[in-house]
């Protein structure tokens, strides 16, 4: 869950300037579908590797820091490069 939190939330801060204006109103869509999704089936995953009898709470633990790790690393990724306004050039 926190990897899809992390990965939505970069994502919307750039989506304007990277999807096209007539295409935001469906990304927006489809991006809050994905995260709710990953809202009820993270849970679910959670659950399911507490109950694999090899892994207790500690591992358990270690999996979730992971996954802040992944999302870091996924979000300097994503590839941004913000264009300058017309106007502050002039200035």
């Amino acid at each position: 869950m926190n990897l899809m939190l992390a990965l939505n939330s970069a994502a919307k801060a750039i989506t304007p300037e990277v999807v096209i204006k007539i295409y935001l109103q469906k990304f927006n869509a489809i991006s809050n579908t994905f995260f709710n999704l990953a809202n009820m089936a993270a849970p679910l995953v959670g659950g399911a590797l507490l109950t694999i009898k090899n892994i207790d709470f500690s591992e358990f633990l270690l999996i979730n820091a992971l996954s802040y790790i992944v999302a870091l690393c996924m979000n300097f990724l994503i590839p941004y490069k913000k264009v300058q306004d017309e106007k502050n050039n002039a200035k």
